[in-house]
């Protein structure tokens, strides 16, 4: 497989794990047609009404310089790979395929273009993995 289709898979495979959490809250996902947008999926829940972004990674990774395991995500977009803003997306939905983990983001949240996310109680996003009642705030 090439890494461009190992890119896709990885993709594919996070947004269809979102969709099934999505939907098992109670979440109605829309998915755009084509590939136009800069959102994964608009969400829709009573008065809520969401743009999604879905990042996703295989398996934990090493960061170079710390002896410490992190989920990376990046959070690029487009070919000129720039950064999202308010206007692209309200929340970015981060998807650890190995574990099925999830961490949910104000777009307010998420600085630069790449996201580490480790493990253990002392990362700053601990806070965020299941944090789908923001969805609702």
């Amino acid at each position: 497989m090439t890494a461009q289709k190992k890119t896709i898979s990885t993709g594919l495979r996070g947004e269809l794990l979102v969709t099934e959490k999505l939907i098992s809250l109670d979440w109605n996902v829309s998915v755009p047609v084509g590939h136009q947008t800069v959102y994964d999926f608009i969400i829709q829940k009573g008065k809520y009404l969401h743009k999604v972004q879905v990042k996703s990674t295989e398996s934990l990774s090493s960061v170079s310089g710390k002896n410490i395991p992190a989920f990376q995500f990046s959070c690029k977009k487009g070919k000129y790979h720039t950064s999202y803003s308010k206007a692209d997306i309200d929340f970015f939905i981060f998807c650890a395929l190995d574990c099925i983990k999830f961490w949910v983001l104000p777009i307010n949240e998420v600085k630069g273009t790449t996201i580490k996310i480790y493990t253990g109680s002392r990362c700053k996003y601990t806070s965020y993995e299941n944090a789908w009642n923001l969805l609702e705030a």
